[in-house]
């Protein structure tokens, strides 16, 4: 009787878990289907929103390269038109310039020139200082160091009403800078005569005050058959070269 007890007891302990494993089992399937279904809708739908922004970065990509191209043609043109205007600025100064020099040789009186200062002129580039050398006669040189006689230049001005023309006279030597017969750059005149006549070009704008110029354009009057033509000077290691471009806007910027 107990052994047969014991057998019953054993079957009735396994029959529940044998019939609640058969019941979970359906519900576990239903349960993984309808995750995986709504994972790939969610998947589908960030697809679909990738591909917007990535339609929408490619048109902005497109409206970026039109901007800039647009924009660079818009610089052309303005550089274009700043050229056309320096152009007609420097036009207008040599009428300006050959009127005044006209005027000035016309006078039965020539009035005397205006001591302004003293002033030293320095190439920017290499840093030297325009020097005349009069043991070696009166050539120009660019010299480091600056020697107070010889680097020293007393600036005149034409005591005519708005003339912008200008001489500049050697302490040492006592000569005028200006252009010789053959067009060279020299320092060899006595006097403060037409070939002497030079016009002062400030890179800020200001030629009201020639002391506060400190990088200046010099240009010479009687160069190009009195249209005038700004000084360019080339240096090296061992040499320096003295020469008159044109007086136009290309001319002045091959001075700077």
């Amino acid at each position: 009787t107990e052994i047969s007890s014991s057998k019953t007891t054993k079957h009735n302990h396994l029959a529940p878990t044998s019939t609640q494993m058969s019941m979970s089992s359906p519900s576990t399937k239903i349960w993984s289907k309808t995750s995986d279904t709504n994972l790939q809708a969610r998947i589908e739908q960030q697809d679909e929103h990738l591909d917007a922004i990535a339609s929408g970065l490619q048109e902005l990509l497109h409206n970026g390269s039109s901007i800039g191209e647009s924009i660079q043609q818009q610089n052309e043109l303005l550089e274009r038109l700043n050229d056309g205007t320096d152009e007609l600025t420097e036009k207008s100064k040599m009428v300006s310039r050959r009127a005044d020099r006209v005027a000035h040789r016309s006078l039965w009186r020539k009035p005397k020139p205006e001591f302004k200062y003293s002033i030293a002129i320095q190439h920017v580039e290499s840093k030297r200082f325009l020097t005349i050398e009069p043991q070696n006669k009166k050539r120009l040189a660019l010299h480091e160091q600056f020697h107070p006689d010889t680097a020293a230049f007393e600036l005149h001005s034409r005591t005519a009403e708005g003339s912008a023309l200008v001489g500049l006279k050697n302490k040492c030597t006592r000569t005028w800078l200006g252009q010789s017969t053959m067009g060279f750059i020299v320092c060899n005149s006595n006097k403060f005569g037409p070939k002497e006549e030079w016009e002062l070009d400030n890179e800020g704008g200001d030629n009201t005050d020639m002391r506060n110029m400190s990088r200046t354009r010099m240009l010479c009057a009687s160069a190009n058959w009195g249209n005038g033509g700004w000084l360019t000077v080339r240096v090296d290691e061992k040499t320096e070269s003295f020469s008159v471009g044109d007086y136009d806007a290309a001319g002045k910027k091959k001075a700077g």
